[in-house]
């Protein structure tokens, strides 16, 4: 019941991608290009059809490469949006992957097309209970979010040697972001938030 074409534009000379290459372990590394991008086309759901223009659609790419450690584990949290004077606003927040969490991030708010690194991030929320509200902060104290899970998608597998704990919910992210001397609040942004321990 779903169909659809998109087109998303990744001009270098408009926005600077956030590029990362990591140790996650001994002689072990991850490599990730994450950015948001504007995007159009349409999505096809039963009878409905969903517009998507380059002035007001954003889509968040990510380019995940590594080399994992037996143990794994990470919190990702990321949206984009765009502000109310049309400039586009994104975030991303890990917290974990790295052998040294608290040394390397990935972690980068852009304003209009440039990145700037945000510090450690720390995720507050009810593993027993993923649905509950979430609170993420970085300790450089320039953002403070609020997660309100809405639904997602999970797999709990354990087969002996091999295991996997994954949930990714979409939801609502609502805060404030300090960029430079500017201080940006919002509040209902659509966007992910990630739990994943695994055993490779």
């Amino acid at each position: 019941e779903i169909s659809g074409e998109l087109e998303v534009l990744h001009d270098l000379s408009a926005i600077d991608p956030l590029v990362v290459c990591m140790p996650v372990g001994e002689q072990r590394a991850m490599y990730s290009h994450k950015v948001p991008l504007p995007v159009q086309g349409e999505i096809h759901l039963g009878h409905r059809t969903y517009r998507l223009s380059l002035s007001d659609s954003i889509a968040f790419s990510d380019i995940h490469k590594a080399h994992y450690p037996r143990h794994t584990w990470w919190d990702w949290a990321c949206f984009a949006y765009h502000a109310e004077d049309g400039r586009m606003i994104g975030l991303n927040l890990t917290h974990g992957m790295a052998q040294d969490p608290d040394r390397f991030t990935e972690n980068a708010v852009w304003l209009d097309g440039n990145p700037q690194r945000l510090g450690p991030a720390r995720f507050e929320r009810n593993r027993g209970d993923l649905m509950q509200p979430w609170r993420v902060t970085t300790e450089c104290g320039r953002a403070e979010l609020r997660f309100i899970p809405q639904g997602g998608r999970s797999e709990d597998l354990d087969a002996g040697l091999i295991s996997s704990n994954f949930q990714q919910l979409y939801g609502r992210w609502s805060g404030t972001l300090r960029h430079g001397k500017e201080t940006l609040s919002f509040e209902g942004v659509m966007g992910l938030g990630e739990d994943h321990e695994c055993h490779w």
